[in-house]
């Protein structure tokens, strides 16, 4: 099991997963996407929090997958994890194979 933090952006189009270390703020990754990397800051964070994710071990590699587990908040940003919603969206976007 690995634990990363991570921040749903909007561009008004799309919903956008950042998957990102435990160890940075998520303010600081927001601010990164939103202003720096695209200068006009158009992108909304519409969710953040931390990520589990897990390796699970079919009866052969064919059934091998992982697993995402999305939950708490961001108190840099003051926004929740919409759980659920943001597991698919990580699981859709990443599109984990093995």
């Amino acid at each position: 099991m690995a634990k990363f933090k991570y921040i749903i952006l909007d561009d008004g189009t799309m919903e956008i997963p950042i998957v990102f270390s435990k160890f940075l703020q998520h303010k600081t990754i927001a601010e990164q996407m939103g202003f720096e990397a695209y200068k006009n800051g158009k992108f909304k964070v519409v969710s953040a929090g931390f990520v589990k994710i897990d390796y699970n071990v079919g009866r052969d590699s064919n059934e091998d997958e992982l697993s995402f587990n999305c939950f708490g908040e961001s108190v840099s940003l003051k926004i929740k994890s919409r759980e659920k919603v943001d597991e698919e969206i990580i699981k859709k976007d990443y599109k984990f194979e093995m």
